[in-house]
């Protein structure tokens, strides 16, 4: 049976150092199924070219100005609603563990009636700290 595709939705704006970490982070996931998507909130910092440069696999929805946090994720939601079974959120300041979706998928295997899970959430300078 293939495993249910998720679309990692990740918003940037004016982000190109801090995306590079996170995506390095998405790319080591261990799970079979997942596509990232960057929502670029109107860069002036050339984060788009640094992703097409070093990240040729990941799409891109590149909006013309900074929406804010809520549209932009919300512009994320609507252009991947319909490729994928799951959408997960995560900011490009995010460094994740290659758990992560495996984690967050379980649940729905389990309990039909589970709408949404959550990650547990760790300060990147306290590690031991929720």
């Amino acid at each position: 049976m293939k495993a249910p595709t998720v679309i990692i939705v990740i918003l940037n704006w004016n982000g190109a150092d801090l995306l590079i970490d996170c995506l390095d982070s998405v790319r080591e996931i261990d799970y079979p199924n997942y596509e990232i998507l960057v929502v670029d909130n109107g860069s002036t910092d050339n984060s788009v070219v640094v992703i097409q440069k070093n990240y040729p696999d990941v799409k891109i929805l590149q909006l013309p100005e900074n929406r804010g946090y809520a549209r932009g994720n919300n512009a994320g939601f609507t252009h991947a609603k319909d490729w994928g079974d799951f959408i997960v959120v995560l900011n490009n300041d995010t460094t994740v563990d290659k758990q992560l979706l495996n984690e967050l998928i379980k649940p729905f295997k389990d309990n039909s009636s589970i709408i949404q899970t959550a990650p547990k959430i760790y300060y990147a300078d306290q590690p031991d700290l929720i």
